[in-house]
């Protein structure tokens, strides 16, 4: 597998305080497990939150953290978010055992539905989100400076935005470009990063790449093989088009007999369907695909937690402990 870039998307552990969270003994000795598979890049997702899918509200921690539905939220569950004492120190962490950094922002939307619908509506609404919105990704900018980060992602699956606010976002990567230096890059869904137009002014184009490889269970792996081949020669097409590498900014398979049905999907209402060798099974087909295409220069699989168990339970992404960590490792190793 010929990518520059290995890694996993990193999550933080909210339960109990975040006494297992970022930058806690917990997470190092996740990060030396994650490390002994051959990742040497760590994707960590601090939070901004939006009240609904049609609010012109971007929230930072610290200011949701100030309204009552904010902290009811995390002391229901007792919990703690990523602050960003809490992403300095993992960040600190992660470098000082020799991991390189993809900060990736990520909108969480508190009225649970998915980011790609945001649509507060009119035009001043819409001013009034990007404001928001621009202040929350220029803040992680600055963070991504002062910690040396080697690459910072400016936005994730805002499917409504792409392509009728094209300028906002040109003119928010130049500022970006302004603060930090490091590399940038969209995390685009993995049916909507043809319609990006401003590739040409980030260092990649980046996929949430999660295509379906059946249609039903148990399928052969040659029929999901074709499926994943045909998505990937779509990125290679892409990658020529805009004369831009291909990074997947995240890629990863439940351990449940469907997993190859629907990818993305979570909560899974089949998780009862515990299955980690159908988790394996689409990671054999993925490190496959990808063995042969060199357009794809990094990926990051989702994903890996600061503690043993993390928060899905079995039926969830995280391959640790699974047959699928062999398969990684094996994949991770390979020139």
């Amino acid at each position: 597998m010929p990518q520059v870039r290995r890694g996993f998307c990193y999550a933080h552990t909210y339960a109990d305080f975040g006494t297992h969270g970022y930058g806690t003994d917990s997470s190092l000795d996740a990060k030396r497990a994650a490390k002994a598979l051959g990742a040497r890049w760590l994707s960590l997702t601090p939070f901004a939150f939006v009240p609904g899918r049609s609010s012109d509200q971007v929230l930072l921690i610290r200011d949701a953290m100030q309204q009552k539905r904010g902290r009811s939220y995390f002391e229901a569950n007792r919990a703690r978010a990523e602050t960003d004492d809490v992403v300095r120190k993992e960040i600190q962490q992660a470098q000082a055992q020799g991991f390189k950094i993809q900060l990736k922002p990520h909108l969480w939307m508190l009225d649970g539905s998915w980011r790609g619908q945001i649509d507060p509506g009119s035009a001043e609404a819409w001013s009034r989100f990007w404001t928001a919105y621009e202040r929350f990704i220029l803040h992680y900018a600055d963070i991504a400076a002062e910690m040396n980060v080697q690459m910072l992602v400016v936005g994730v699956e805002l499917d409504q935005t792409v392509d009728t606010h094209a300028d906002r976002w040109r003119g928010l990567i130049r500022e970006v470009r302004r603060r930090y230096r490091g590399q940038l890059v969209y995390a685009a869904n993995w049916d909507a990063y043809h319609r990006v137009p401003f590739w040409d002014q980030l260092d990649f184009i980046g996929v949430q790449f999660y295509p379906p490889l059946a249609d039903a269970p148990g399928a052969d792996l040659a029929t999901m093989q074709r499926r994943l081949d045909a998505a990937l020669d779509a990125l290679g097409r892409a990658a020529q088009r805009f004369g831009r590498p291909v990074l997947l900014t995240e890629v990863g398979y439940r351990a449940v007999r469907g997993t190859a049905v629907n990818p993305h999907q979570w909560p899974d209402p089949n998780a009862r369907h515990v299955d980690d060798r159908a988790q394996a099974r689409a990671y054999r087909v993925l490190f496959r695909g990808l063995h042969d295409r060199p357009f794809v220069e990094g990926v990051f699989l989702w994903k890996w937690y600061t503690d043993e168990v993390g928060d899905e339970g079995p039926a969830g992404f995280s391959p640790r402990g699974k047959p699928a960590a062999e398969l990684i490792k094996q994949a991770f190793a390979l020139p």
